[in-house]
């Protein structure tokens, strides 16, 4: 059983560093981009040759703005697998061989990053969507809701492997979703 464990660990753990490297990638590539843009945009090359990317090059003014950012795009991440894994299940859309379990071990992966996602204390400003400051105030409660999306995804990822009891393991990681958001999470009319 230890074999397996350890198994299991270095898994996790390799999952862990890879969405850290993506991460990374995520926050520097913009940066990266920014110093080498010209006044029409970024040129891309490649194999379809020089491209120009119009979309003009993000900025940031702190490391807690590229942590804000870094952290919305993992949740965007996380809803647009969630969405995918509900197009098929709920709405009964047909995916390709094997996305679904992807898109459930998608999941498991980005739950076992959110703490990493909210280590810095970056809370929104008022008035702005975003993370509450409670998250920082509370971080018991916090980590208990961190370890019930976890113990979700898990179970959804079981549950897609199986083809037992998915719809209902879809529920449940809508609701530990829904929990936080209502917890810590602001919209621009909070405050």
């Amino acid at each position: 059983m230890t074999t397996l464990s350890s198994s299991n660990d270095a898994r996790r753990e390799f999952h862990s560093r890879r969405l850290l490297a993506g991460w990374v990638a995520a926050v520097l590539l913009p940066l990266a981009a920014a110093a080498s843009a010209s006044a029409q945009g970024v040129t891309v090359p490649g194999p379809w040759g020089a491209i120009v990317d119009h979309d003009k090059p993000l900025e940031f003014g702190s490391d807690a703005e590229r942590a804000t950012y870094l952290r919305r795009l993992a949740m965007r991440a996380i809803s647009a697998h969630f969405r995918s894994v509900e197009a098929v299940v709920t709405y009964g859309a047909k995916a390709a061989p094997g996305e679904t379990a992807n898109d459930a071990r998608a999941l498991v992966d980005e739950a076992a990053a959110l703490s990493f996602l909210f280590a810095e204390r970056t809370p929104s400003a008022a008035g702005k969507p975003g993370a509450r400051e409670e998250i920082w105030l509370q971080p018991d409660k916090f980590a208990r809701h961190v370890e019930g999306f976890r113990v979700a995804t898990a179970k959804l990822a079981a549950t897609i492997a199986s083809g037992s009891g998915v719809a209902d393991a879809l529920v449940g990681v809508r609701h530990e979703c829904l929990a936080c958001h209502q917890s810590y999470r602001q919209t621009a009319a909070a405050r």
